[in-house]
């Protein structure tokens, strides 16, 4: 409690002052964009003429010169915002795939943002957004444009040469390799508008950001062909066919197109690589912190989520047909709503995710699950980054401690409430739950970790990122390896006392409910590193000069994965030294993971982050649900004695574990005595 109020009024107060204001697996933010000037550039595409924006990247110095020092100088790149790339999906095409926009006759102005899609936002407590809103914005290094002034459309308002207005040709060959980011946001949450282009606008490389349906209006499904689901996913296929057939008017290579995604953006990212409606439109995949094989990112039942939103909306649940009707009736705000109501722990359990389609269309996006498909070999074969931040859990820990701060100080409510209603919430499909329960008990907190909540939180915390995200993200490099193509992993674990963080208002509502351990002022949370590939609009945080560097080393990084198929810059695919005596080595056997451990200290090559928690996740708990539901089915033995078989399984596998990983690790210090190579990201380094 704080100056007298109660928990819950403290809670309500700072939660309304939290900058950024976050929601699980994307922070969504509040914010105001101002053009600099009139100046711009006007583009001339197959489709019509596209009027654009010239910005100023750089005037408060946030974005570094490429050697990580300080730039204060200005930098320019034009912005082509609000680019329609299918129909607007209203009224009777609400719950449609979308259509090709086409061609516009009038002059498009691609001067502003056009809205976000429909989705709930926390801090104002109301439904933002419009259905109107499939929409995609290219952003051009000033470099790449060319010459040429068009007074019909702006008057000069800069002197230089280089950004007074002017006209790309139609026809002109594209040469840039182009960037498309899929947001995150728990497929409910988030907006291209939120990811400033400014820091990757230094390097060669065009930028896209664009919407796609959230929650239900991109995901619901009625688990048959009435309503098949994946709106949100055919929204992604549309905007990619639309960059690949018209980026080269805006100086982009439609044959070298990375796509790369975050969180629920990162599973799509992954998901694409599964898609045969995917094949040939990208050529790279980036996927960050989720993975299509993540607990979350499918819907194993759609049609139970489907008649519980009916159930909440008043409609029939049979006929599906009358059902779908009487939801398109509805009002936007009202299935919002509904959808909110559903939630348990922030924004889990998600049910308004993708689902296997096989059954319900004739083109399936998703045929099979994608784990089998990944398996089998059956899918787009690219080369990828993939990787993590160090401590996924935080933000998510965060979230669920404001959410129960009265309660927070109670063990009892910690390990009989709160552990049990977590797993409820995030496992699907779980018939043994308490089994489930007394595992992770045993795996997480061996020595009674509820009674001090200092110690309940680093547990709690690594716990929830090994189950939402670790073990799947290993799962899915790991099944990558057969492609013999080059796979890099990396482990994002840059943190400073004053670097930016997308928990750092929550860490402060914490903070000052009286809560204070070291992962609260160490801890690098989910999202934390897209802090230094995107400016955010809304958020003031200082960046240092390492902080800076880093940022800088990660833009060019992902520009050169790009542009070369390898982070170091180089063309070939073998272990090269990159532009900052970076040495970063592709994985290449399931046995050993090699990750890239991205900071500013001193930093090695390291393998096989968190595989003995993959371990359980994977291998010691699904053995354990199995076993306890054979014999419960058979009622063969007493419970005592169940227990007594499940120690004895969870010991042996452990001491399997730890004997496999004391042979790898031998293994490896043999192999890499003569090559395992030191890192220094130091803001010292040159690029």
């Amino acid at each position: 409690m704080c100056c007298g109020r109660s928990v819950k009024e403290e809670t309500r107060s700072v939660m309304h002052q939290i900058v950024p204001k976050c929601a699980i697996f994307l922070c969504v933010l509040n914010f105001s964009f101002s053009v600099i000037s009139s100046a711009g550039v006007v583009v001339n595409t197959k489709l019509g003429r596209v009027l654009g924006s010239v910005e100023v990247a750089n005037q408060d110095g946030i974005v570094p010169n490429p050697d990580g020092t300080p730039n204060s100088g200005p930098r320019y790149y034009a912005a082509f915002k609000g680019i329609p790339y299918a129909k607007p999906p209203i009224n009777e095409r609400r719950w449609k795939d979308p259509l090709p926009y086409g061609t516009w006759e009038k002059d498009l102005d691609a001067t502003r943002f056009q809205a976000g899609c429909l989705q709930w936002d926390r801090s104002q407590h109301q439904v933002v957004g419009s259905e109107d809103c499939l929409y995609l914005n290219i952003y051009v290094p000033s470099s790449s444009i060319s010459p040429g002034a068009d007074p019909q459309f702006y008057r000069q308002s800069y002197s230089p040469d280089f950004i007074q207005p002017r006209i790309v040709p139609l026809g002109q060959r594209g040469t840039l390799p182009v960037l498309f980011w899929i947001h995150g946001g728990a497929y409910m949450q988030g907006g291209s508008q939120l990811y400033g282009a400014e820091m990757l606008m230094r390097e060669n490389a065009i930028l896209v950001t664009f919407n796609y349906r959230l929650g239900v209006f991109g995901f619901l499904c009625s688990g048959d062909k009435t309503l098949p689901g994946n709106f949100g996913l055919f929204d992604t296929v549309a905007a990619l066919q639309w960059v690949r057939q018209n980026i080269d008017d805006f100086g982009g290579d439609p044959n070298r197109i990375t796509v790369f995604g975050e969180s629920a953006g990162g599973a799509i990212t992954h998901l694409l690589m599964a898609s045969p409606l995917a094949k040939g439109l990208f050529q790279q995949a980036i996927f960050q912190s989720g993975s299509s094989l993540c607990e979350w990112s499918t819907e194993p039942n759609p049609r139970e989520y489907f008649n519980i939103l009916a159930n909440s909306a008043g409609c029939p649940l049979e006929p599906v047909v009358s059902a779908v009707s009487c939801l398109k009736n509805k009002s936007s705000i009202e299935l919002i709503k509904f959808q909110k109501d559903q939630l348990r722990h922030s924004f889990f359990p998600i049910r308004a995710a993708p689902v296997v389609d096989g059954n319900f269309r004739s083109q399936p996006f998703l045929p099979q699950h994608p784990r089998d498909l990944f398996a089998s070999g059956n899918f787009n074969k690219v080369p990828t980054i993939s990787g993590v931040t160090k401590d996924e859990g935080l933000l998510f820990y965060l979230l669920i401690h404001i959410e129960n701060a009265a309660r927070m100080d109670n063990p009892s409510f910690l390990e009989k409430d709160l552990l049990p209603n977590s797993l409820m919430s995030f496992i699907r499909n779980n018939s043994e739950h308490e089994a489930t329960v007394r595992a992770v008990k045993r795996q997480y907190f061996p020595n009674g970790e509820f009674q001090n909540l200092n110690d309940f939180i680093p547990k709690y915390s690594k716990m929830l990122e090994d189950l939402l995200i670790n073990s799947c993200m290993l799962e899915a490099q790991m099944l990558l390896t057969k492609t013999q193509l080059p796979h890099y992993a990396y482990v994002f674990s840059h943190r400073e006392p004053s670097s930016p963080s997308y928990s750092a208002g929550l860490i402060d509502v914490v903070k000052r409910m009286g809560i204070d351990t070291p992962l609260l002022n160490n801890g690098v949370g989910h999202a934390d590193d897209l802090l230094y590939l995107f400016k955010i609009p809304g958020l003031g945080f200082e960046y240092s000069a390492a902080d800076m560097y880093i940022s800088a080393q990660m833009t060019k990084m992902w520009a050169n994965f790009a542009t070369f198929g390898s982070p170091t810059g180089k063309s070939n695919y073998g272990p090269e030294e990159g532009p900052a005596n970076q040495f970063w080595l592709p994985y290449t056997t399931t046995n050993s993971i090699v990750f890239f451990n991205i900071t500013a200290r001193p930093s090695s090559l390291g393998s096989d982050f968190r595989k003995t928690e993959f371990g359980f996740w994977n291998g010691v708990l699904p053995e354990i649900q199995d076993i306890v539901s054979a014999y419960t089915l058979e009622n063969s033995f007493n419970s005592k004695t169940i227990w007594i078989l499940v120690g004895l399984l969870v010991l042996v596998i452990i001491i399997a574990l730890v004997l496999t990983a004391f042979l790898v690790y031998r293994s490896k210090r043999r192999q890499y005595t003569q090559t395992a190579a030191t890192v220094s990201l130091t803001s010292s380094s040159s690029m």
